[in-house]
């Protein structure tokens, strides 16, 4: 969503973030992007949900390895999603620095705009 990749642009700054509307749209641009350093999804997705974006990223090869974070107002399905291939939950509202701390914890190599 718009909140989503605003709240890592702002954090990511030197980071090439790519964004899509939905979980198809995602997929359709893999191709054009390559392999990245981190997914983030919201659960809450027209057409395809997180939930099933996670289960066809980690069917692809080339994803096996690489992060997933989570996003979703719905706390009920956080087992669901580590059973799916969701590396880091997150649950909405959160913060610049709860999400800050969640792609630190999965992707140390991203470094965060003002981060020591």
């Amino acid at each position: 969503t718009r909140k989503e990749s605003s709240a890592a642009s702002d954090v990511y700054k030197r980071q090439d973030v790519a964004t899509a509307h939905n979980g198809h749209d995602a997929l359709d641009k893999l191709p054009r992007i390559g392999v990245p350093s981190l997914f983030v999804v919201d659960c809450e997705m027209p057409r395809m949900d997180g939930l099933e974006l996670t289960r066809k990223l980690r069917a692809l090869n080339q994803f096996d390895n690489t992060p997933i974070i989570m996003l979703t107002t719905r706390s009920n399905i956080k087992e669901m999603a580590i059973e799916v291939g969701v590396t880091q939950f997150l649950p909405k509202p959160y913060d610049r620095a709860t999400f800050t701390e969640a792609v630190r914890s999965v992707c140390p190599e991203i470094e965060a705009v003002g981060a020591a």
